[in-house]
């Protein structure tokens, strides 16, 4: 009971940010840098930084094309958060689709990505086939890419963002779509007959895959409910504070001598079971870094987790900027090919990456990354083992 009181009035502080950020809010940061990045697949971490640039370049059209005294009156302010609502929820079901489905299609061996198809009302859905016959776990990792996409999605916005310990009401739509991606499909599906007959339904998909690949009916629909109960822990803002506030407005985070804390709960899909993450948020200045713990339950392996860390702005000299990506897990082991040889118990694996940035002018710089990773599930990465590039440019004004 003393530690639910703990983590009660850790939420209360959280929800009185001008009592607790004071120390730093007077922090006066560059503009919004515009990173558009690109890999070899597709992935939600490459679409990440298109979908958030591009969301920040549709807000500083709207700012300049309506003049400021029309903005702040209230039948404006409704039709803007209408149309960039609407614009956000189309956002995140293109990266659902395209750079979370697509993206797995695209990176497994033997799946075929043929078509995508968008409806006016916000249906959509991936067609892909198999070339050849593919073990449960390729069924898995496309089935749960899409929700899978939007949490890479969310977290990367809430991460690149932390840094200015503000964020914009329009740019908080896409994170809000994004995050709750998973929550809305889940209960979306639990409340609706006609999504759970529904063969193309990924929950559903998802519970058949997880019992087939363990021989069991222990996920269910209810089970899946439950998992959701974490993201009521998050604090209110990530609710409604937004919401009746300015824009932009400031992150709740707690300070200790100039370094910022703000926590995020989260439940995932994998292809072992449902995992709960923890990310760490952390600013001092301009540098940021994400501590992000996550684990699970296997019915054969037990216990498995991770622990993911990642810098934004950690070093520079002159025009040189460097950031750093180390992932560890403890997990079971993927089965990506009939031939693959699988143990019933967990093994170590990891990633470990560099980023650079190079400015060739102050308001344009080159991006390179480069990653090693070995086999295993890690949320917007590949399944196999090997190496990710990246590549990209930036600019600010």
């Amino acid at each position: 009971m003393p530690r639910i009181g703990c983590v009660l009035s850790f939420w209360v502080i959280l929800l009185f940010p001008q009592y607790v950020n004071a120390a730093i809010e007077s922090n006066e940061f560059s503009p919004i840098e515009k990173v558009f990045t690109f890999d070899l697949h597709g992935s939600p971490h490459s679409a990440s930084s298109l979908f958030l640039s591009s969301r920040t370049l549709l807000n500083e059209l709207e700012d300049y094309l309506i003049p400021e005294e029309q903005r702040e009156t209230t039948w404006a302010q409704v039709l803007s958060s209408l149309i960039n609502f609407c614009i956000s929820e189309r956002l995140s079901t293109i990266n659902h689709e395209i750079f979370g489905h697509g993206f797995r299609g695209r990176s497994l061996d033997g799946v075929s990505v043929d078509k995508y198809k968008f409806s006016l009302f916000g249906k959509a859905a991936t067609h892909y086939h198999y070339l050849w016959q593919q073990p449960i776990d390729v069924d898995l990792l496309i089935t749960i890419a899409g929700t899978e996409a939007n949490q890479v999605l969310a977290r990367e916005i809430m991460f690149k963002h932390f840094k200015y310990r503000t964020i914009d009401i329009r740019t908080y739509f896409l994170f809000f779509a994004a995050f709750f991606d998973l929550t809305n499909y889940i209960l979306t599906t639990s409340s609706s007959e006609e999504e759970r007959d529904n063969p193309g339904n990924d929950i559903m998909s998802y519970i058949k895959e997880l019992n087939k690949k363990y021989d069991s009916d222990q996920m269910n629909l209810d089970q899946l409910s439950n998992a959701l109960l974490p993201v009521l822990l998050n604090p209110l803002w990530a609710l409604m504070v937004y919401f009746l506030t300015d824009s932009p407005f400031t992150m709740p985070y707690v300070v200790w001598d100039d370094i910022a804390y703000m926590p995020l709960l989260r439940p995932g899909l994998s292809p072992f079971g449902i995992t709960y993450y923890l990310d760490n948020f952390l600013g001092y200045y301009e540098k940021t870094f994400l501590v992000s713990v996550y684990s699970g339950r296997a019915p054969l392996s037990g216990v498995y987790g991770g622990l993911d860390f990642k810098t934004d702005g950690l070093w520079s000299y002159e025009a040189y900027a460097l950031d750093i990506q180390t992932n560890l897990w403890y997990q079971p082991s993927l089965q990506l090919a009939l031939s693959d040889e699988v143990e019933d118990k967990n093994s170590w694996g990891g990633l470990v990456g560099i980023s650079n940035k190079y400015m060739l002018t102050p308001n344009f710089s080159l991006h390179m990354g480069l990653s090693y990773k070995t086999k295993g599930f890690l949320q917007g990465m590949i399944a196999q083992k090997g190496w990710i590039w990246e590549g990209g440019v930036s600019f600010r004004y």
